[in-house]
């Protein structure tokens, strides 16, 4: 059965409210995120600065409370943004005991605009 241009215009507008509903929901999920801690210092923790990369560094900020009582899937945190990109590093619980435990922790963020950072995490 062929279709009539009324339907397949109906039907292109129909995928393209979809696609943009989905960009719209992963949007809010970034915003909100999962066990994400926001980079702004709201409470008791300490600030750590990334490596220099592509020409410039970024800031996390480490929730005291995180490495007190770490969350059972671990948490991460978005990083302060720098040219118009941020980057994301994940802690496991585990991570969060040895630095809480006074370890010093080298982790790697996500990578942004073609790039990532790496974090260097000790308890002040």
């Amino acid at each position: 059965m062929l279709r009539s241009e009324p339907e397949v215009l109906e039907r292109r507008e129909f995928l393209t409210s979809i696609g943009r509903l989905a960009l719209v929901a992963t949007a809010g999920l970034t915003l909100t995120g999962c066990g994400s801690t926001d980079t702004t210092d709201d409470g008791d923790g300490f600030t750590v600065t990334s490596s220099l990369a592509s020409g410039h560094t970024h800031a996390i900020f480490v929730v005291l409370d995180d490495l007190a009582s770490p969350p059972t899937n671990g948490t991460s945190y978005q990083s302060t943004a720098t040219n118009a990109h941020f980057h994301v590093v994940v802690l496991t619980k585990a991570q969060l005991t040895a630095i809480d435990e006074g370890a010093v922790l080298t982790v790697t963020s996500t990578v942004s605009d073609g790039h990532q950072h790496a974090f260097s995490i000790q308890k002040p």
